[in-house]
């Protein structure tokens, strides 16, 4: 009931549904499912290229369309040109918005020859500025370059009730920044001000384990805030886990968020 089964895989049916909604046949039940793995492989993966990440995804698939829907946190590096790109820039440095439809409609074409059918792709973009007082209480950390991005994905993530943004997020700067335990400090001081601002979050549990900075050994930070039961499955539980490639090995990221009753959790 705790860490031994997926705390959303054990909630389906009960305060939890499924992120894709469709009906089909024995004979073509397999390849419907191995497609809806595909098609969020895919839109991770071009998002990624953007400088995005794409924290929830989807699906809802009838007779004669598909209609997806998913959330993208915007990065450091996202609308930069990439290596070999010929995108050309405004005064302003933003990307030509014509550009932007056309690269659109490239992505709505190729998810439709995945799918075999019609797309609708609708795109939610997580871009919520943190309170400035917060900012104020975590001043001491304003010279590291995760600091604004990183209060934005927390703000984000509990706002949104996203725990794939949070482990994402950190399982990224896991594999960009070698010093692990300075990020962990960050993490420990931050996250309890941000849970402090949403009462609709009963509680948070993020555990990472790994070989941090090169240790010969591998170690286990975690976080525990507020009430974090896994026991009972009338609970409502967000839970994400996002691996984490550093230079030392490949580490793994958990996330729990546990809502009020009087909460809106995923439907």
């Amino acid at each position: 009931m705790g860490k031994k089964s997926n705390a959303i895989g054990s909630r389906l049916g009960q305060n939890r549904r499924w992120q894709t909604n469709w009906y089909a046949e024995k004979n073509v039940y397999k390849d419907l499912l191995h497609k809806d793995f595909y098609l969020q492989d895919y839109l991770t993966r071009y998002y990624e290229e953007e400088g995005f990440l794409l924290t929830d995804f989807s699906l809802k698939r009838s007779f004669d369309k598909t209609e997806i829907m998913v959330s993208i946190f915007e990065s450091r590096n996202a609308g930069l040109p990439r290596k070999g790109s010929s995108l050309k820039k405004k005064e302003d440095g933003g990307v030509e918005s014509s550009q932007k439809r056309t690269s659109f409609k490239k992505l709505l074409f190729s998810l439709s020859q995945i799918e075999g059918g019609k797309v609708y792709l609708k795109v939610v973009k997580i871009d919520k500025a943190p309170p400035r007082f917060l900012q104020r209480k975590l001043a001491s950390f304003k010279n590291r370059k995760y600091f604004r991005e990183g209060l934005k994905a927390f703000e984000g993530a509990l706002q949104s009730q996203s725990a794939g943004l949070l482990s994402k997020y950190i399982a990224r700067e896991l594999g960009k920044d070698r010093r692990h335990f300075k990020f962990f400090t960050f993490l420990k001081r931050a996250i309890p001000h941000f849970k402090d601002s949403h009462p609709e979050i009963r509680g948070i549990r993020m555990e990472v384990k790994g070989r941090f900075e090169g240790s010969e050994r591998s170690r286990k930070e975690s976080l525990r805030l507020g009430l974090t039961p896994l026991q009972t499955i009338k609970e409502k539980v967000d839970y994400s886990y996002e691996p984490a490639f550093t230079p030392y090995g490949v580490c793994g990221v958990h996330v729990w968020l546990f809502f009020g009753a009087e909460s809106k959790s995923k439907q």
